[in-house]
C-alpha cells in the first residue's frame, strides 16, 4: 500500500510538472499562431491602405489649363520693337520702316507700288499704318478737343470726326476716331494713345482702311509699351 501511494504521488508530481511546462507552451504557440494569422491576413490590408494614402496624388491626364490673355497674336506674325518705346505684331509679309519720328507698316512692297497718289479704284486693298510720335507733353483729351477745332490745311474746312471712342491700351488712356481724308475721299482710322511720359502716339490707318479694319484692329490689339 505504501509503495502504491508513493507511485501515485510521483505520478501527480509528474502531471503537475507537465502541466506547468505544456500550459505556457500552449499559450505561446497559440499566441504565435494568432500573430501569424494577423500578419498574413489582416495586417497587409491595413499597411496597403496606409501606403496608398501617403502617396502623392496621381498626375492629371487632362491638358493643363492655360492662363487666358487679352492679347491674341495670329499665327506667323512677327514682333516689331520700335525705338520710340513700344512694340506690336504684324503679318510677316508686311514691310516695316522706321523714320525719325514715325513708323510705317505696309501690306505691299513700296518698291513696286505705283509712284503716284492712292487711287481706290486702281489700288484696291493697298493698306498702310503710319505711327507718329507727338513729342510735346500734353493731355490726350485736351489735344483731341483742340484738334476738332482745326481746319484741314488742304481744304480749310473743319473735318468731321465720327465713331469716337475712349478706351484703354496697355494701361494708358486712348481715343479712337475715324474721319474723311481730303485728298482721296476715303475714310481713315486713328488711335491716339497717351504714353507713360505724357507724349502722344497716333496710329493712323489709311489708303484702303475700310477693307482692312480687321487687320488694323488686330495690330492695335498687340500694341504695348516697352522700356
Amino acid at each position: 500500500m505504501a509503495e502504491e501511494k508513493i507511485k501515485i504521488e510521483v505520478s501527480k508530481k509528474k502531471v503537475k510538472i507537465a502541466l506547468y511546462f505544456f500550459i505556457p507552451l500552449f499559450f505561446m504557440v497559440l499566441g504565435a499562431l494568432s500573430l501569424w494569422y494577423y500578419q498574413s491576413r489582416i495586417w497587409p490590408y491595413q499597411n496597403k491602405k496606409t501606403v496608398e494614402t501617403s502617396l502623392p496624388p496621381a498626375p492629371s491626364t487632362s491638358a493643363p489649363t492655360k492662363k487666358k490673355s487679352n492679347q491674341t497674336i495670329p499665327s506667323g506674325w512677327q514682333e516689331f520693337n520700335s525705338s520710340f518705346g513700344f512694340s506690336l505684331y504684324h503679318p510677316s509679309d508686311w514691310h516695316v520702316e522706321e523714320g525719325q519720328n514715325h513708323v510705317q507698316l505696309k501690306n505691299f512692297d513700296p518698291e513696286t507700288a505705283p509712284p503716284r497718289e492712292y487711287i481706290p479704284e486702281l489700288d484696291k486693298d493697298l493698306f498702310k499704318i503710319e505711327i507718329y510720335v507727338i513729342n510735346d507733353p500734353t493731355d490726350i483729351d485736351d489735344w483731341f478737343t483742340e484738334l476738332k477745332t482745326k481746319p484741314d490745311p488742304m481744304t480749310d474746312d473743319i473735318p468731321q470726326y465720327f465713331n469716337v471712342k475712349k478706351m484703354t491700351i496697355d494701361g494708358q488712356k486712348a481715343i479712337f476716331y475715324e474721319c474723311l481724308a481730303s485728298m482721296s475721299g476715303t475714310i481713315t482710322g486713328h488711335t491716339l494713345i497717351q504714353t507713360p511720359n505724357n507724349k502722344l502716339i497716333d496710329l493712323w490707318g489709311l489708303l484702303s482702311y475700310e477693307n482692312n479694319k480687321s487687320s488694323y484692329n488686330q495690330i492695335l490689339s498687340t500694341f504695348k509699351f516697352i522700356d
